[in-house]
């Protein structure tokens, strides 16, 4: 290759890249979508619906948290082998439990509340269920559940969270 080829070629390569760096000062960069669309609200109507009625029958020293990740609640005993840790923790990462009740001053769980629409009737579902009536038996914090309904009775529900705590 001849001098006069290379310094051709190199005037065309820094041509090609001056004129690429001038086409992206101009050209706005696309903005890329998110698959992502802020919901309309946190609760169902139902969770809603009930989160009232728990507002009201519930002392001051009694906190209410909603959509609680069962990663919140428990911890995955250690274990040398990483994997069998790793699959426990996988199994309560993405769960939650409706509602949780915690003493209002040092945020202590003492009560689940699960909600239980006509979706809790599938065998996923009830595989579900089962393994949160196990997790929740085994360390001692009690797990209620209520059927979804359109309108709730205030006195059903402190009754039933008032034996639930004994």
């Amino acid at each position: 290759m001849t001098p006069v080829i290379i310094i051709f070629l190199f005037v065309v390569v820094l041509c090609i890249m001056g004129l690429f760096l001038l086409l992206q000062r101009f050209i706005k960069p696309r903005k890329i979508a998110q698959p992502y669309v802020l919901k309309p609200s946190l609760f169902t109507p139902a969770e809603r619906s009930f989160l009232g009625c728990l507002d009201s029958v519930l002392s001051p020293d009694v906190r209410v948290f909603a959509k609680v990740r069962l990663a919140d609640l428990f911890d995955v005993e250690k274990t040398p082998d990483r994997s069998a840790w790793q699959s426990a923790f996988n199994k309560i990462n993405s769960k939650h439990v409706d509602f949780i009740l915690c003493r209002a001053n040092d945020l202590c769980p003492l009560l689940a509340i699960e909600l239980d629409d006509k979706t809790h009737a599938r065998e996923d579902r009830r595989q579900r269920d089962f393994f949160l009536k196990e997790i929740f038996a085994a360390s001692n914090l009690p797990l209620i559940r209520f059927k979804v309904q359109k309108t709730y009775r205030t006195e059903d529900i402190a009754q039933r969270i008032n034996e639930a705590l004994g």
